[in-house]
């Protein structure tokens, strides 16, 4: 929620959130998970866009659409970012079909947008991922060792990345143009804050210095080199390429690229953090 309002807070629109609450009497931001609740807070502030993240505002709102006189976005979260404790949650996740909703579940063939948190775990310098799948595991190994890397293998098929990527301990994903849906692995390594290393002869994936290196499948030279100045760099110099991957993904297939769907108008704070990210 806070990544949320910080992008929104960008654009020239004036964010208020509201939280659906089942513990505690109502207070400022929070209602009780009713229709009732929800239509009165809405003709209150009279909001021009109401944003619904998740199964249990989804299906409030969807219910009282006609009565709220003002445009709505229906969001699915994905599965980690649900809250399935609440009879209401529940009965969205089953009705989400019959909804026009846009996704944020990378699982699903579909999906609209991709976030994650923010990963705060530390980086070993020397330690690359590779996805187990990829067909080029035997020759990153062996760079790997040539380039006196440690590579650890993980699964692209993960019900938690945030987890899998931070339990690791590495700011590095090794992966080529050979894996399949290796763009949306890609985007979904930047959005966890992961810089990309990829071997790629179409070029596409990556911006070469933004969210990631490119390097040609012949080019074996350059691979080596970049291992190399990955691990020799300051952890600073690695933070700061972490965030612009992040920032990179955030304009591609994130936050600010779900606020450029809605058509929301940019600050010149904004324009101005896309012109330093994306260069």
């Amino acid at each position: 929620m806070n990544e949320l309002d910080e992008t929104l807070c960008l654009y020239q629109i004036e964010p208020m959130f509201l939280q659906i609450d089942h513990e505690h009497a109502p207070q400022a931001g929070r209602i009780k998970p009713s229709m009732k609740a929800l239509l009165e807070y809405v003709h209150r502030y009279k909001p021009h866009l109401l944003m619904c993240f998740g199964s249990e505002a989804n299906v409030l709102a969807r219910l009282l659409k006609p009565a709220l006189k003002c445009e709505t976005v229906f969001n699915r979260l994905p599965h980690h970012l649900e809250d399935v404790s609440s009879k209401m949650s529940r009965i969205g996740f089953w009705v989400r079909r019959f909804m026009d909703y846009k996704s944020w579940d990378h699982e699903e063939l579909d999906s609209d947008f991709i976030y994650f948190g923010m990963s705060t775990s530390n980086i070993v310098a020397n330690r690359v991922l590779v996805f187990d799948e990829d067909p080029m595991v035997p020759d990153f190994h062996r760079v790997s060792e040539e380039s006196q890397f440690e590579m650890l293998k993980i699964s692209s098929e993960q019900e938690d990345f945030r987890c899998e990527f931070a339990s690791k301990e590495s700011g590095l994903l090794l992966i080529s143009e050979k894996m399949e849906n290796y763009e949306l692995l890609i985007d979904i390594a930047n959005a966890n804050g992961l810089f990309t290393l990829c071997m790629s002869d179409s070029g596409r994936g990556v911006h070469d210095g933004v969210n990631g290196w490119l390097v040609e499948s012949t080019n074996e030279r350059r691979l080596i080199k970049c291992l190399k100045n990955w691990r020799t760099m300051g952890n600073e110099a690695r933070k700061v390429l972490s965030y612009h991957a992040r920032s990179y993904q955030s304009y591609h297939s994130g936050l600010h690229y779900f606020c450029h769907i809605l058509g929301l108008t940019p600050s010149q704070r904004s324009i101005k953090n896309k012109i330093q990210s994306i260069p």
